[in-house]
């Protein structure tokens, strides 16, 4: 197992104890294959699915909470690359095009 692929194990562990099993993108250089080692790793969150009928569980207040848990996981771990993340309900309309 390559060094790359013991952070990105890392990762996955904290983004599973964190925001179980929401989907999440990877997007930016790492996506793309243009990375170089210091190249940060850019991430975005979806909100849980839910019904139809149903309301998703959190509103623009928890997904900003669950951001700073997670940026706060990420700067405590001893993963030596920025992780960037975002989550999709509070980024701008004009990156859901990209």
């Amino acid at each position: 197992m390559s060094q790359s692929d013991s952070y990105y194990r890392q990762i996955l562990a904290i983004l599973r104890c964190i925001i179980l099993g929401r989907e999440v993108w990877l997007y930016g250089s790492r996506a793309n294959g243009s990375s170089y080692e210091a190249s940060d790793v850019d991430l975005v969150s979806f909100p849980e699915e839910r019904g139809n009928d149903e309301p998703l569980r959190t509103g623009r207040g928890d997904e900003l909470d669950l951001q700073l848990q997670l940026k706060a996981a990420f700067q405590e771990s001893h993963i030596p690359l920025f992780v960037d993340i975002l989550s999709w309900m509070v980024i701008p309309e004009s990156f859901h095009q990209s």
